[in-house]
């Protein structure tokens, strides 16, 4: 896979460490899945004035969101209606490369377990620390739809 830095276009997202890309369920919940190129895989990045960024779903219109809005380990990742920020940031621990995607203060976008599974749980958690290892389950990356 060619490594490719996002700016405002529409990507498939997939996990650094298991290939699975974020897919937006009918329900409105976020979970790792195969990727297929669907609209339901398909998210239009775009960068605010703010240098964050929001991630909105092709096919539902819903943008990647934390449930309840706030961040803290273990908290789901939903589609909402409202435009949520993310911060975004190249992760140098991996050799694959990828981005961190993160909630103030840094809680990562994490593919529980980086398991290859259609259907694995999206949430966040703690950023992993250098003593800790690598996080490819805490890295994704970006391809243009």
């Amino acid at each position: 896979m060619s490594f490719t830095s996002p700016s405002n276009g529409t990507f498939v997202i997939s996990n650094a460490k298991s290939g699975t890309a974020l897919d937006l369920k009918q329900d409105g919940i976020i979970i790792g899945y195969k990727k297929h190129g669907g609209e339901n895989q398909q998210w239009e990045v775009q960068q605010t004035g703010s240098g964050k960024w929001t991630f909105r779903n092709k096919r539902g219109g819903k943008y990647l969101a934390i449930e309840g809005g706030q961040a803290g380990d273990n908290k789901q990742i939903i589609g909402q209606d409202q435009p949520y920020e993310w911060f975004m940031n190249v992760d140098q621990h991996i050799a694959s490369k990828g981005f961190r995607i993160y909630a103030d203060p840094c809680f990562n976008l994490d593919l529980d377990n980086g398991s290859d599974q259609d259907g694995t749980r999206v949430s966040v958690w703690g950023q992993w620390t250098e003593q800790q290892g690598t996080a490819p389950h805490q890295s994704w990356q970006f391809t243009q739809a």
